[in-house]
């Protein structure tokens, strides 16, 4: 059985695919039907590549994949290498041919799907996005050149968290857009596919909490000051400032890992469920930062 995705592959679609695959038996899929999509953002995107990498949700099996028969869709995953990472990953049915990948780009990479596996890989990550979205920010967005120092250091930070604390890799993407509205907004998603906030706070915080250490407790914690899986000076720091500059910029910050999510939302944001969720290994985040000038 292959099951059938959404149309929009988002927060809120990827949600839907997960709690489809949460209730249908594992051994009885075959893979994803993405026939019919329409749209995907880098959270969706990273999903679906972070779902190919895992052995443990995919339970060691390779899965199936059906490509969009989109061809603005299928061209965006080519450009983002996202399609590469799919194709790789899964078994991929029908075929992307190069007509099918040509043509305008109404969304535009600033990151390409990059693996995060140690501390190189983070800087070689910061070092490709740091000059877009520089250019992007400032020029397009309305935001001080401060501020686009301040984003790259959170990308940082976000990244290197899955070299210190998944205990496996992740991936990271960032793509350029134009709102409804024809406002820019630039949206950054990390996943990993690792032990989750849980899994990597339990060694030194489960204790602390008898009978209650779950995801949502977890991941509520884990945007406290100083709350880190290693014990050192200096250490959880990193999402603590990653929120407070995004709540400062009237952005939007959704964390998800395990069955609980932590968000950050403006008022013109919507409204993602926190606990209860369809589980999935590992940490997923996205970042969403609105044009200033919309909000002047």
């Amino acid at each position: 059985m292959f099951l059938t995705g959404p149309p929009r592959l988002d927060e809120a679609g990827w949600e839907r695919v997960l709690t489809r695959a949460a209730g249908e038996d594992p051994s009885g899929i075959e893979g994803l039907d993405l026939g019919n999509l329409k749209f995907i953002d880098p959270f969706g995107l990273l999903g679906l590549v972070a779902m190919g990498a895992s052995a443990e949700y995919r339970r060691g099996q390779a899965w199936g994949l059906i490509l969009p028969r989109s061809r603005e869709v299928l061209s965006f995953l080519a450009r983002t290498g996202a399609l590469a990472w799919l194709q790789n990953l899964f078994v991929v049915a029908g075929e992307a041919a190069e007509e099918s990948v040509a043509g305008p780009a109404k969304e535009s990479p600033l990151l390409e799907v990059t693996r995060i596996r140690e501390v190189s890989d983070v800087h070689r990550a910061v070092a490709r996005i740091k000059g877009r979205t520089d250019r992007l920010l400032v020029g397009r967005l309305g935001y001080n050149v401060l501020a686009a120092d301040r984003f790259t250091v959170a990308l940082a930070e976000i990244c290197q968290n899955i070299v210190d604390h998944s205990e496996s890799e992740g991936f990271v993407a960032a793509h350029f857009s134009l709102s409804a509205g024809g406002k820019g907004v630039v949206r950054l998603a990390v996943t990993d596919v690792g032990v989750g906030i849980r899994g990597s706070l339990a060694g030194r915080y489960a204790s602390q909490f008898p009978g209650s250490w779950d995801d949502r407790r977890a991941v509520r914690l884990a945007f406290r000051r100083r709350v880190s899986r290693i014990d050192e000076p200096g250490r959880g720091l990193g999402l603590k400032l990653v929120a407070e500059m995004v709540r400062g910029w009237d952005g939007r910050l959704l964390l998800r890992s395990g069955t609980a999510a932590y968000a950050i939302n403006p008022p013109w944001g919507p409204r993602p469920r926190r606990r209860g969720l369809a589980p999935f290994p590992g940490t997923q985040i996205s970042i969403f930062l609105p044009s200033l000038a919309e909000h002047a």
